[in-house]
């Protein structure tokens, strides 16, 4: 379109897709703007005279691309996105365009249209100011739906999208008089029946590779189910009716789980807001990470505080806000100012045993940035460190309730006031701000417990918690940081480096040695084993051969009251190892076992407040002897995993790698990252690393 003729509409369409693609090419964003201005005098030019059917479609398709343009520039003022949105629908209309047999071109522009219709029209539900204050003029929220011709957007997808589109129109909050009433709790089920009616499966399209046809199923089948699920969050509660909702949550996780990336912000924000474990949410973290890496144009960030959000809303916020509500306020709230937290590391050491520890500092700055007339009131700094423990022997997931929580650590700084601020610094785009910021220190003392994570039933964080102060009102919770706390081995820890063998003999004859390099590893590394196996008899060779690393978990009888004690051990991870097929051979190699890279895959060593993790790296050796039998024989190393400065863990659960690690497999055998004692000064820990400076919502219970 855009060069089929040097008409002023078809010059709009490439004016703005320049401009489109200047905005996530240069730095400097004000070539995109001129190239903006270049499309709108073209458009205005091409509306003198009579407007046909090809005109029509270029001026959706100049609309559509300049409201992609403002939703990636969008900002606190900037409401010309949904401009776009509803021009193009009366242009649509006015034309009927999607009346008269076209073009798939066309039919996918019509479809663009719909989509962010359907997404303008959810968000536009929740967007309520007066949730927060009464200031500021506001856009009209309602405006006629878009339903185009069925005839030519039909399927699986279009399906979804009239369904959500009809559910973003049906919720209302309990304080309406209609979510009671009969009339609208059976509308709400009928739109549930039609929503679980669609099968994805139908979804014909005959462009697509096998390959791009399941992911294409997959994402349609991610927004039924995250349309499922925020309807039946909306909806009354009926005891009588069986539980779909964990169904469907676990469903799509599961699809989440098999996505290299996911740059649909409606599934992400509905999903987001389920994550209530370290697993979940790590899930979600790391799939926004890859999307922005993979699509670098693609940024989520507006939806990663959003969820941030949500999270803080969850965790920090005792009472249970209503679904709808908690959407408005959230939505609502996504240009409002908020004190924002940022640590120069979200993580300390403490060196050595608790009695006689040396602690470590944690330093940041406080920043808030408020608009012209904008009320301010003063920031209250808190550090809180948490235990929280449940019982061992069932799931208590989902019973809030049987969660027994402890301060173990609090810290309140005075209040910081704007007097003794740091500011205001100026900045301006489309408002003018001021921003003031603050910076705070702490000593954290060498006998706090050090954080506990990798077991959904209990762990120890701790966090930094910024808000605003009310006067007698508790405060508003702003933004918060988790903190890590790692303690490094002991100052006398050499012996933990000296190499552990176990030897043997199997079956009166089979001689075995199993031995480690080193009995301390470091998580985030690997465990360097050598394997060997003697005096196979006659026809015997060895035919399996496998490691697993087993944590043992231990919660000691009185340590928590109410908590019953509690043993028992986990399979962390498990390797299978190359064999041999020559019989009457010696066996022998040598193997580097990569260790998971996620605390709740595995935590380090601990024992302390009654809670004791440790590990055993277990050798399963299978023999085959002769006439075809086989036997089983089994023997453990004990190992010792802890945190290393060389790898530390931050706030959230991560490991930081090294900046000068490749990942290749020329490491030796005994990783730097093993010297006992490690190198922990300030500077090498500063210096050594690069540091993710994003600050992704922590992890809770």
């Amino acid at each position: 379109m855009a060069l089929s003729d040097d008409t002023p509409s078809a010059t709009a369409i490439l004016k703005s897709a320049l401009a489109l693609a200047s905005y996530h090419r240069d730095k400097d964003h004000s070539h995109a703007d001129r190239l903006k201005i270049a499309a709108l005098r073209a458009l205005a030019t091409s509306t003198q005279g009579t407007i046909g059917v090809d005109e029509s479609i270029r001026h959706v398709a100049a609309g559509m691309l300049l409201c992609t343009l403002e939703i990636y520039q969008i900002s606190a003022a900037s409401s010309h996105w949904l401009w776009y949105v509803c021009g193009s629908k009366k242009i649509i209309k006015s034309a009927k365009l999607d009346e008269i047999a076209q073009s798939n071109d066309t039919t996918t522009l019509i479809g663009w249209v719909h989509y962010c219709d359907v997404l303008s029209r959810f968000s536009l539900r929740h967007w309520q100011p007066n949730l927060l204050e009464d200031a500021g003029s506001t856009i009209g929220a309602h405006f006629e739906p878009f339903r185009p011709a069925p005839a030519h957007l039909i399927g699986p997808p279009h399906e979804v999208l009239y369904l959500l589109s009809e559910v973003c129109d049906a919720v209302v909050e309990p304080s309406d008089p209609r979510f009671h009433m009969n009339d609208y709790q059976q509308y709400l089920k009928l739109l549930e029946w039609k929503l679980r009616k669609i099968d994805i499966s139908a979804n014909e399209n005959n462009t697509l590779t096998e390959a791009s046809r399941s992911n294409s199923d997959g994402i349609v089948e991610l927004y039924q189910l995250a349309t499922l699920i925020y309807l039946k969050r909306a909806s009354p509660d009926n005891p009588k009716e069986k539980p779909r909702l964990p169904e469907w949550i676990d469903r799509a996780f599961h699809i989440l789980s098999h996505l290299e990336n996911c740059q649909w912000p409606f599934p992400l924000l509905i999903l987001g807001c389920e994550a209530r474990t370290d697993d979940q949410r790590t899930m979600i973290l790391d799939l926004i990470f890859r999307t922005e890496r993979s699509i670098y144009f693609r940024k989520l960030s507006s939806i990663k505080t959003m969820i941030q959000r949500i999270w803080v809303q969850n965790d920090l916020i005792e009472e249970e806000f209503n679904y709808v509500h908690k959407l408005g306020v959230v939505l609502s709230s996504a240009n409002m100012s908020i004190p924002a937290l940022m640590p120069d590391r979200d993580f300390v050491f403490l060196s050595g045993v608790e009695d006689e520890a040396a602690g470590d500092y944690i330093r940041g700055t406080l920043a808030l940035c408020v608009l012209d007339n904008q009320p301010v009131q003063d920031v209250q700094l808190e550090m809180i460190g948490e235990t929280v423990v449940a019982s061992h022997k069932s799931n208590t997931d989902e019973q809030v309730g049987s969660w027994l929580r402890s301060v173990i650590f609090s810290h309140k700084w005075e209040p910081f006031t704007f007097t003794t601020a740091h500011g205001p610094a100026s900045w301006s785009r489309h408002h003018h701000m001021h921003e003031y910021t603050w910076p705070f220190e702490l000593y954290i003392p060498g006998n706090l417990p050090e954080s506990l994570r990798g077991c959904s039933q209990c762990h120890i964080s701790y966090r930094l918690v910024a808000s605003f102060l009310r006067g007698a009102a508790p405060p508003d919770v702003g933004d918060f940081v988790p903190i890590s706390v790692i303690r490094k081995p002991r100052a006398l820890a050499f012996d933990m480096m000296d190499p552990w063998t176990v030897q043997g003999t199997w079956a009166r004859s089979v001689e075995y040695q199993f031995c480690i390099a080193h009995q301390a590893i470091a998580l985030g590394t690997f465990v360097p084993v050598e394997v060997m196996i003697n005096n196979l008899g006659r026809d015997m060779r060895v035919s399996k051969l496998k490691c697993a690393l087993q944590e043992i978990h231990e919660v000691r009888e009185g340590a928590f009251p109410t908590i019953t004690a509690f043993k028992g051990q986990r399979e962390a991870m498990k390797w299978e190892l190359p064999t041999t097929t020559e019989e009457n051979q010696l066996y022998h190699t040598q193997l580097r076992l990569s260790l998971p890279r996620l605390l709740r895959k595995c935590s380090p060593d601990f024992d302390i407040q009654g809670i004791v993790i440790k590990h055993t790296l277990q050798v399963t050796v299978t023999v085959r002897q002769p006439h075809g039998l086989t036997s089983e024989h089994c023997a453990s190393l004990p190992i010792i995993l802890f945190i290393s400065s060389e790898r530390p863990v931050d706030g959230w659960g991560r490991f930081i790698e090294p900046s000068y690690s490749t990942g290749g497999d020329d490491q030796p055998m005994l990783s730097p990252g093993l010297s006992a004692p490690p190198q922990y000064t300030a500077a090498e820990v500063e210096s050594s690393f690069e540091f993710d400076r994003s600050h992704p919502p922590p992890y809770s219970p």
